[in-house]
């Protein structure tokens, strides 16, 4: 993976983060269970100690994040003679096939709010290697269709 790509992925999940924080915030003030100032200040709520470790937990883990989210996983199977099946398993789990070139498959999740939850990095590239196949992309998602493609790997 490159930087470019590396650095994008980091950015989305940390504002990803950010939003999920700055929601949860914002109900615990509209409930009362935040302490504000008596003036309603929301600065005694981000700037205590614990608020500024928590945004630096979410920088800090955001940029550990793309490189153990995702995977890229090499499989022994002949990429030419398993094609169908491939794209069988794909279609099988909520993929659909974007882009076929001669050596190499891209695939993205059909379901709109699955490529939402996954910040739009829901593709999976799988590209013909002299050893077999390469699968590129979530790791959950990398790791669920090695599963379902077992049957079809060589020994």
């Amino acid at each position: 993976m490159n930087r470019k790509v590396y650095c994008r992925r980091a950015v989305k999940y940390m504002v990803r983060l950010l939003v999920l924080v700055f929601v949860l915030i914002a109900v615990m003030v509209a409930t009362g269970m935040a302490r504000t100032g008596a003036d309603g200040n929301l600065a005694d709520v981000f700037l205590t100690p614990k608020a500024l470790l928590l945004l630096a937990i979410i920088v800090l883990w955001s940029l550990v994040y793309p490189k153990l989210g995702f995977i890229r996983q090499p499989l022994k199977m002949d990429f030419n003679a398993g094609k169908e099946q491939i794209q069988k398993v794909f279609s099988d789990n909520g993929f659909v096939l974007l882009e076929q070139k001669d050596n190499m498959m891209v695939f993205r999740m059909s379901s709109s709010l699955g490529r939402l939850l996954a910040l739009g990095e829901d593709r999976i590239v799988v590209s013909a290697t002299e050893e077999g196949i390469e699968m590129e992309g979530l790791r959950k998602e990398v790791a669920r269709i090695e599963f379902r493609l077992q049957p079809f790997l060589q020994d």
